[in-house]
C-alpha cells in the first residue's frame, strides 16, 4: 500500500502578503497529501503590525511563527525549519513554499537531494525569482487557486 505523503507549508509573510489566500493555500496543499496544523507555518518578524494577517492565518489553522529581527531573518528561519523537517521526514514528502524569493534556491536544491517534492506559490503582484521557479517541481499563482473554503 502506498504511503500517504506528508505536506509541509512554509509561508514567507515578509515576501508575499498571502493572508487573503490562507484558506485557499490550506485546501490546495491537501491535493498533495496529509496536512497537519503543525506543518502549516507562516513566518514574520513583527506580527504586531500584521495583526489582521495573523488572525486570518490562524483562523485557517496556520501556526504563526515570530522571527527575531535581522537581515534575511525570515528566510533563514524557514530554511532552518525546512532542513530540520526534511531530516525527520520520509522520502517524497511535499514542501510548499509560499514565496518568490531567490534566497530559497539552495534550500530547494537541498530538498531535492533528499528526494522531496517542492511546489512554489507566488503572487502575480510580486516579482518572483526566475531561478527559484526553474528549480521547483511545480509553480502556481495564489490568485489562480480555487477560492472555495
Amino acid at each position: 500500500m502506498p504511503r500517504i505523503k506528508l505536506v509541509y507549508v512554509f509561508l514567507d509573510v515578509e515576501n508575499i502578503p498571502s493572508h487573503p489566500y490562507a484558506f485557499r493555500i490550506r485546501r490546495f496543499s491537501r491535493r498533495f497529501g496529509k496536512v497537519h496544523p503543525d506543518r502549516l507555518r507562516a513566518y514574520a518578524v513583527n506580527w504586531r503590525i500584521r495583526e489582521e494577517s495573523q488572525k486570518m492565518l490562524q483562523k485557517a489553522s496556520f501556526l504563526t511563527k515570530n522571527v527575531a529581527p535581522g537581515e534575511n531573518a525570515v528566510d533563514n528561519r524557514i530554511i532552518r525549519d525546512c532542513t530540520t523537517f526534511s531530516q525527520q521526514g520520509r522520502p517524497q514528502d511535499v514542501y510548499i513554499l509560499v514565496s518568490g524569493d531567490g534566497d530559497y534556491v539552495e534550500m530547494v536544491e537541498m530538498l531535492h537531494e533528499r528526494d522531496k517534492y517542492v511546489v512554489c506559490l507566488t503572487s502575480k503582484a510580486h516579482a518572483a525569482s526566475k531561478r527559484l521557479l526553474q528549480c521547483v517541481d511545480e509553480h502556481y499563482f495564489l490568485e489562480d487557486l480555487y477560492s472555495s473554503n
